[in-house]
């Protein structure tokens, strides 16, 4: 029984991972996949999703069920398309990526099953397939984990958000959990949850197919990598689920669509005059007049921001981490116009003497991109304005592509040394960001205390000081452990920050410091001013 199978690190040099999807996630995990240390080779053995052949009177009923009458007339188109013939046998592609790649009838079928045990893998990969038993799932010598997007064990089963926010909840979940006999019963290795908006102000639909394409998918595939890297580094911890606890839901039908539209409807005017269904639009006009009046003035009091930018490029207007050089101007003369704008050293001052640290703004930068120097430098310095610049000490100088940058088929510029040391020449304050931008939620021990202390050894190295700052790569509340914050103190630096949001009070703990990260969400300052005015941490 899969259950009692340990998931351990291998004996072997590295992991052989499968990879079993029935769409194009597959491609997207695999490739993941290929970067993870200790992973040695990687198959995706894709299916198509099972079609099962009924009566027309029987499709048209499924069709009702699920879409209503509209449901009824794509049955009738689709009885006159032709269906693309399965293929007959397993066969192997090699992609650019790689990794190898079977496309079989069905995951079930002898063909299947004779080529996953031909690839003898280690561990198996389930991202996206219909129900799988344990003839299949059983071949990998520590058997499959299975990416889940609901919070196990109260959501089980199908349509990842639709029955959270059909039930009104304001968060969803992702699950990394042992594929086991009963449908997503097995131990958990991770677990994460993502706000939801239990009355958002488009088509709940629409809201939903958005969510899972911004939200779950990314970060599924970021979790399966974590997963898969402390399978591989033999630092899993599993823990069975409340199997009392345990609701199981399958696809909405017709009824229950029109029933979930309703529940949002009346949400909407529940909540009017809540301020968290208004339209990005809405909240830049809102905080125009919140900062032109003053009246920001009291949501701040008592409350530091430190912002996070990455990268200042007219050529990525739309990258997650960028934004353009017009957009930055604009953000540093609005933090200009409306706070107390900082280095960082003075507000961890102010923190350590309980001074008031009220509209305080801090303004930070991560990795080490090339146009930091280039463009950010140049503006701050035209202003007047402080910053603190993070440096992964590995990237620079170097013509690494990070995995964030490899997968939007983005070039990675970084800075020289001789950039660095301007940037501290001109008074900007430099902090360290580990050497290889490493997941310190899985890296631990000494692999961490090398990436954590060298950083600070390479900048002193080259800058004649060792910088007292530290942020943490990625930064997200399962990538902060105590223990690597623990070496992080050891190090010797005199703070750790963070990247998942929120602001800087009196009391808190200057190794649990949190930022505001900067990107093309907030499509105005007055936008970020107001989200953040209201945010509640």
């Amino acid at each position: 029984m899969l259950a009692a199978l340990p998931m351990v690190a291998p004996s072997s040099p590295g992991l052989r991972v499968v990879v079993l999807s029935c769409g194009d996630l597959g491609d997207e995990v695999a490739r993941a996949l290929l970067s993870v240390p200790g992973v040695s080779d990687v198959g995706l053995l894709t299916a198509p999703w099972p079609t099962t052949r009924r009566s027309f009177a029987a499709r048209a009923r499924g069709a009702y069920r699920a879409n209503g009458p509209v449901g009824c007339a794509v049955i009738l188109v689709r009885k006159f398309l032709p269906r693309p013939a399965p293929p007959e046998t397993a066969s192997r592609v090699q992609t650019p990526e790689d990794f190898a790649r079977w496309v079989v009838r069905d995951f079930h079928d002898p063909d299947a099953i004779a080529t996953l045990r031909a690839f003898a893998p280690d561990l198996g990969v389930v991202a996206g397939t219909y129900i799988l038993r344990e003839p299949v799932f059983d071949i990998p010598r520590l058997g499959c984990i299975n990416l889940h997007s609901g919070k196990a064990p109260a959501y089980r089963g199908a349509s990842p958000g639709f029955w959270e926010l059909y039930n009104g909840e304001t968060e969803v979940g992702i699950t990394i959990h042992r594929v086991a006999r009963a449908l997503d019963a097995g131990d958990i290795l991770l677990q994460e949850t993502f706000p939801l908006d239990p009355a958002p102000a488009v088509d709940p639909l629409a809201y939903l197919d958005r969510y899972r394409t911004e939200v779950l998918r990314p970060n599924g595939v970021r979790l399966l990598r974590e997963a898969v890297a402390r399978i591989a580094a033999g630092a899993a911890t599993w823990t069975p689920q409340d199997h009392g606890a345990a609701a199981t839901y399958r696809s909405p039908g017709y009824r229950a669509v029109s029933q979930l539209r309703r529940r949002v409807r009346a949400r909407r005017r529940a909540r009017f005059g809540s301020l968290a269904p208004l339209s990005r639009r809405a909240k830049i006009i809102l905080g125009r007049l919140a900062f032109a009046t003053g009246v920001y003035r009291a949501f701040f009091r008592r409350r530091a921001i430190i912002a996070l930018f990455h990268r200042v490029d007219d050529a990525l207007p739309d990258n997650p981490i960028s934004c353009t050089r017009s957009a930055f101007e604009t953000y540093c003369d609005f933090f200009r116009r409306h706070f107390r704008v900082v280095s960082l050293e003075r507000l961890l001052e102010a923190l350590a003497r309980g001074e008031d640290v009220s509209r305080m703004l801090v303004i930070t930068f991560d990795d080490g991109y090339a146009d930091n120097r280039e463009v950010a430098a140049v503006e701050l310095a035209r202003r007047g304005l402080p910053a603190c610049f993070f440096i992964a000490t590995e990237f620079i100088e170097s013509a690494r592509v990070p995995p964030w940058d490899q997968e939007l088929g983005v070039r990675s510029r970084w800075m020289g040394w001789a950039d660095v040391r301007a940037l501290a020449e001109h008074g900007f304050e430099i902090g360290a960001h580990t050497m290889n931008h490493v997941d310190l939620g899985v890296v631990c021990g000494v692999a961490a205390e090398q990436e954590i202390a060298g950083s600070g050894r390479r900048l002193a190295s080259q800058l004649g000081a060792a910088p007292p700052f530290f942020s943490y790569p990625f930064g997200r509340p399962d990538q902060i452990t105590p223990a690597n914050r623990d070496l992080v103190r050891a190090a010797g630096f005199a703070c750790c920050l963070s990247a998942f949001g929120g602001s800087v009070r009196p009391g808190n703990d200057p190794f649990d410091l949190r930022r505001v990260p900067v990107s093309p969400w907030f499509q105005s300052p007055y936008q970020f001013g107001f989200e953040t005015m209201l945010s509640r941490d």
